[in-house]
């Protein structure tokens, strides 16, 4: 009896115990810390860009609400005219001769454009870009006894965290007229940065069909 215990005593000292090294040890913390410090880094960077498009969302929003409004009265005008012209609308000089001042562009690329709502003769808008105020604006003229268009209202569409770089117009008159709107600007708090550009196509519908 006392020899097989001595056995079986020597059999367990001799036995190798399996186990994890020290290197195997410092490469799986290694490689563990990879892992958490990059799964870190991924949550950290989506965290950041969700705070900067929930921040930036009302922005965006109240631009592609402009340029909604926008679209529907295009829609719904008549005697669409693609005008250039440097400097502002709202320029007192500017209103006395208008629309026979306008300077009416060669092609059909513009920074401006002219147009009647079909439901009315005596009134005329613009839509425009307010360099001043980095804006998009609408000045609405209406006619007077004399029959002469004079300016009703120069209404600023955006709100005032939103500057206005572009707004660009493209008219097709071919069979049904259709007007390309692009319109580009960035965040006032972050000047340069944030920049935003958003375009719309749009096709002149008949108030009657």
């Amino acid at each position: 009896m006392a020899h097989v215990y001595k056995d079986m005593k020597n059999n367990i000292l001799n036995k190798k115990i399996s186990g994890f090294t020290l290197v195997e040890l410092l490469v799986s913390s290694t490689l563990f810390t990879i892992v958490v410090v990059g799964g870190m880094s991924v949550l950290i960077s989506s965290q950041k860009t969700y705070q900067k498009l929930s921040k930036n969302r009302p922005r965006i929003d109240n631009v592609n609400l402009v340029l909604s409004n926008i679209s529907n009265n295009l829609q719904y005008g008549t005697n669409f005219i693609c005008i250039n012209k440097e400097g502002n609308f709202h320029d007192s000089s500017y209103y006395l001769n208008f629309p026979n001042n306008l300077s009416i562009s060669s092609d059909n690329d513009c920074n401006s454009v002219v147009f009647s709502p079909q439901d009315s003769t005596n009134t005329k808008i613009i839509y425009y870009l307010n360099k001043d105020s980095n804006s998009i604006n609408e000045a609405d003229y209406i006619l007077d006894i004399n029959n002469n268009f004079i300016l009703s209202k120069d209404t600023k569409l955006n709100s005032s965290d939103i500057a206005i770089q572009n707004l660009d117009f493209n008219l097709s008159t071919f069979l049904q007229p259709k007007i390309k709107i692009i319109i580009s600007g960035n965040s006032v708090l972050n000047k340069g940065n944030d920049y935003f550009l958003i375009e719309n196509i749009i096709s002149q519908k008949d108030l009657n069909n």
